[in-house]
C-alpha cells in the first residue's frame, strides 16, 4: 500500500488507457491483469446511491434511498464513507493512516460517535502487505477514538506472488475465550478474477483503490455483475442487482448509481 507505487501504475495506467479507445482500455486490463494488486487511481468513487426499489418499479412504492459520500486525502486514498440511513449492519467508515502512507486503522461507527461497530488494527510484513488484523466488535467511542470490546477477532493473511490475498484465518475470541477459527481460500482464474461468480469484461470498482481490494477479499480484474451502463474509463455508473457493491459500502439494494471524481 505504499503510495509510490500506487502512482507509478497511474501513470502507466492512464498511458495504456490514452484517449479511451476501446483498444487502449483493452491494453488496461491486460496490465492489471500482471498486476494483482495494483489499483487505477486516475478515478476515484465519489458517491454511491443505492436506490432500495426496482427500476422498472415507476410507483416507488418503498423509496428508501441510501446515499453514500467518499471523502480522500491528498494521496487519493479514503478517509471516510458517510452516509444518510445510519443503523446496526450499516454505519459509517472512517480510515487511518500511519507515517509510510499505509492503512493502519478502519472504524465503523454509528451516528453521533459514541458506539462502534468494528474496530480493525493492521500489522505489515516487510514486503507491505497487511498480514495481521485485530478486530473488535460493538464498543464504545471515547474522546473520538474507538476502544478495545470484549468480542474480539484476528485475522492472518496469505497472498499469491502477485500481491492478492489467496488465503486468510479468522480466530474469534469473546470475553478472552477462544471460540473458533475459520479457514477462507481463495482462487483466481486465467483472467484474474476470483473463481465462482460471473463476470463482465470491464475494469473492477474495487481496482480504483488498493483499499477496496483488501477489505472485499477481492482483487479480481473485472467486475462480478454486468452494469447497465459504464463510463469512458470503463468503471460500472449504473448497476441493477449489483451485491457485490454491498461489500465496500455495507448495505445493498436492487439498484445502484455510481460517481466518480476522474481526472
Amino acid at each position: 500500500m505504499m503510495r509510490s507505487k500506487s502512482y507509478s501504475l497511474k501513470v502507466i495506467l492512464i498511458i495504456a488507457c490514452y484517449g479511451l479507445s476501446a483498444g487502449g482500455c483493452k491494453k488496461l486490463i491486460d496490465y492489471v491483469k500482471g498486476h494483482g494488486d495494483g489499483d487505477y487511481k486516475a478515478c476515484n468513487i465519489r458517491k454511491i446511491t443505492v436506490y432500495n426499489y426496482s427500476p422498472f418499479d415507476t410507483a416507488h412504492l418503498h423509496v428508501d434511498t441510501l446515499v453514500y459520500t467518499f471523502t480522500y486525502n491528498k494521496l487519493g486514498d479514503p478517509v471516510s464513507v458517510i452516509h444518510n440511513l445510519v443503523t446496526t449492519g450499516n454505519p459509517n467508515y472512517f480510515f487511518k493512516y500511519d507515517k509510510y502512507n499505509r492503512l493502519s486503522q478502519s472504524v465503523r461507527p454509528y451516528e453521533g460517535n459514541s458506539n462502534y461497530e468494528r474496530w480493525n488494527k493492521y500489522g505489515y510484513n516487510n514486503k507491505g502487505q497487511i498480514v495481521k488484523d485485530t478486530s473488535y466488535a460493538f464498543g464504545q467511542m471515547s474522546g473520538g477514538e474507538p476502544q478495545p470490546s470484549p468480542l474480539l477477532a484476528y485475522t492472518s493473511y496469505e497472498y499469491d506472488t502477485k500481491g492478492r490475498i489467496i488465503s486468510y484465518v479468522d480466530s474469534l475470541y469473546a470475553y478472552g475465550t477462544f471460540s473458533f477459527a475459520t479457514i477462507h481460500n481463495l482462487a483466481y482464474d486465467a483472467n484474474g478474477n476470483l473463481v465462482g461468480p460471473a463476470y463482465d469484461n470491464k475494469l473492477s470498482l474495487n481496482r480504483t483503490n488498493n483499499v477496496w481490494m483488501f477489505i472485499t477479499r477481492d482483487y479480481s480484474v473485472n467486475n462480478p455483475f454486468t452494469a447497465l451502463q459504464y463510463n469512458d474509463n470503463q468503471l460500472p455508473l449504473s448497476v441493477y442487482g449489483g451485491n457485490a457493491l454491498s461489500l465496500i459500502i455495507g448495505a445493498g439494494g436492487p439498484e445502484y448509481r455510481i460517481e466518480y471524481f476522474c481526472h
